[in-house]
């Protein structure tokens, strides 16, 4: 449920029970910041230098390289994911503090832990979902269900982050000071 899946055109389930909190650092002139325990993506990043935030940008790995900028230690600015690490760059010349927020991964289900925030939003996730990978294991008897059951995981999924939305933004309030105006429809 975390990762999604191509395969049943499921995507990833990132909602805001999933959000938690980071706190860390960097380590003056090495690159590697461990994640977080059970981190999937980040939401938000930022380093504080001189009291101030400024957010940290995410690319990817190709691009990271050492070119002649990143080979003397300085602020970082970008950052990317390799394994269990943040590789920063330009190396950290200090160390800088590091928050943000990120996913977490669902709770696992156990004999010490038998509930989680998703079986009590959303029991039916885990009905169908355990449904679903079990037509794999069914033969033709599977097959017949697996659309019923694709359909009713979805259905939990999305209306899951339908509240989340709801919840998020529904007391955002439309701002006028932009001075942007919106083009006008015309009719044929």
């Amino acid at each position: 449920m975390n990762y999604g899946s191509k395969d049943w055109d499921i995507s990833p389930l990132r909602v805001a029970s999933m959000e938690t909190a980071f706190l860390g650092a960097t380590v003056a002139n090495t690159t590697e910041v461990a994640l977080p325990d059970g981190f999937l993506e980040w939401r938000r990043l930022q380093i504080t230098v001189d009291g101030q935030k400024s957010d940290l940008d995410q690319v990817s790995l190709t691009p990271i390289g050492f070119d002649e900028q990143d080979a003397t230690p300085s602020v970082p600015d970008r950052y990317t994911i390799v394994g269990g690490n943040m590789e920063m760059r330009p190396i950290p010349n200090a160390v800088y503090a590091l928050t943000g927020t990120y996913y977490l991964e669902i709770p696992a289900l156990s004999d010490d832990n038998a509930s989680n925030w998703l079986l009590a939003k959303a029991p039916n996730a885990y009905l169908y979902g355990s449904l679903l990978h079990l037509s794999i294991h069914m033969g033709g008897v599977g097959v017949q269900w697996r659309d019923t059951w694709l359909a009713g995981f979805r259905s939990s999924l999305n209306q899951l982050t339908r509240q989340d939305s709801r919840k998020r933004f529904s007391q955002l309030k439309r701002r006028t000071d932009l001075g942007v105006s919106t083009p006008s429809r015309r009719h044929a």
